[in-house]
């Protein structure tokens, strides 16, 4: 099959999404890894195949993986995505409150971020004066499934898609196959109240100094 770059919404057009770099575990009960990810669609279409990832860290840098995703399921695309982040009457609201007040909506690079078998996209809205400065960050937008949230930061985000969770209404993830990193084979589906725990553990330790 041919695939292409998704699509994303960037100042108000539509771009390429660009590969990203993240942190994420690609083997099972290993340390996270940087890593370079690139999301593809089929060729002319919209939802999600396939992820790319390549490995940056010591021995192993310069490795690839593919996480495929099964055809006859229907997994959201960046671009699906930043549809039902503007059919969202809150968010669009307020993207609209903010562009009548002299300030520059800015959409950051939505980020598609494997957890277990599910995904996670991760969407910063940015705000910037017209007359120039740096663009503030003001919002996280995080989908999940049907589900979108938008909160001040990432933990008040997770903490809305967490409390908004129970066991019964999670979907389950269709499986993947192919040459699936670990990070997308472990088992169960996106496990909020985990992601919740992990980024306040990683903010305790950024306050201490504690890189590692």
């Amino acid at each position: 099959d041919l695939w292409a770059a998704p699509l994303e919404k960037s100042s108000g057009r539509e771009v390429t999404l660009d590969p990203y770099y993240a942190m994420v575990q690609v083997e099972p009960g290993g340390a996270a890894e940087f890593v370079l990810m690139q999301p593809f669609t089929p060729a002319g279409k919209d939802n999600m195949i396939a992820c790319l990832v390549a490995r940056c860290d010591g021995e192993h840098r310069g490795e690839r993986h593919v996480a495929l995703y099964p055809k006859q399921e229907l997994i959201y695309g960046p671009r699906q995505i930043e549809a039902r982040i503007d059919q969202d009457g809150a968010i669009s609201q307020l993207l609209t409150l903010w562009s009548q007040h002299g300030s520059n909506v800015l959409r950051g690079t939505l980020l598609v971020m494997p957890i277990g078998q599910a995904l996670l996209y991760v969407e910063p809205l940015y705000l910037q004066a017209e007359n120039g400065g740096l663009p503030e960050l003001k919002r996280v937008i995080l989908a999940h499934g049907d589900r979108i949230e938008m909160g001040e930061n990432l933990q008040d985000a997770l903490g809305r898609l967490v409390g908004g969770m129970d066991a019964s209404s999670e979907a389950p993830q269709p499986p993947m196959s192919g040459a699936v990193p670990p990070v997308a084979r472990r088992a169960g589906g996106l496990d909020p109240s985990r992601a919740l725990g992990l980024f306040k553990a990683a903010e305790a330790a950024l306050q201490n100094g504690d890189w590692v």
